[in-house]
């Protein structure tokens, strides 16, 4: 799961083609995490204004949405609060949870 976590920080960086973004993606200003108690987490971090405990979380096991503007992503599990994502990097791809407002369809 770290491995996946490192590719989709690198791949973020790169400039993908055009046909790789058609289709839904994540809004710019989220997070998404490799769990759904993991976004919970981050959340609960977020009200309490725990900065230390945000950046500790950022890159071990949540994502900002900013880095993966540019990636394709699919739509496993909608919810009211909540949105299971599968994120796509090339030839690999990694399950995450986002809030409902990160995820945008065209």
């Amino acid at each position: 799961m770290r491995k996946s976590l490192t590719a989709i920080c690198v791949a973020a960086s790169i400039c993908l083609p055009a046909t790789a973004i058609a289709g839904a993606h994540l809004n710019p200003g989220y997070v998404a995490c490799t769990s759904e108690e993991s976004l919970d987490e981050f959340v609960q971090a977020a009200v309490q204004k725990d900065r230390d405990g945000m950046k500790y979380m950022l890159g071990k096991t949540c994502l900002q949405t900013d880095s993966m503007a540019n990636l394709k992503v699919s739509l496993l599990k909608p919810g009211f609060t909540v949105v299971k994502i599968r994120v796509y990097v090339q030839d690999d791809a990694v399950v995450l949870w986002a809030p409902r407002e990160a995820f945008s369809e065209k």
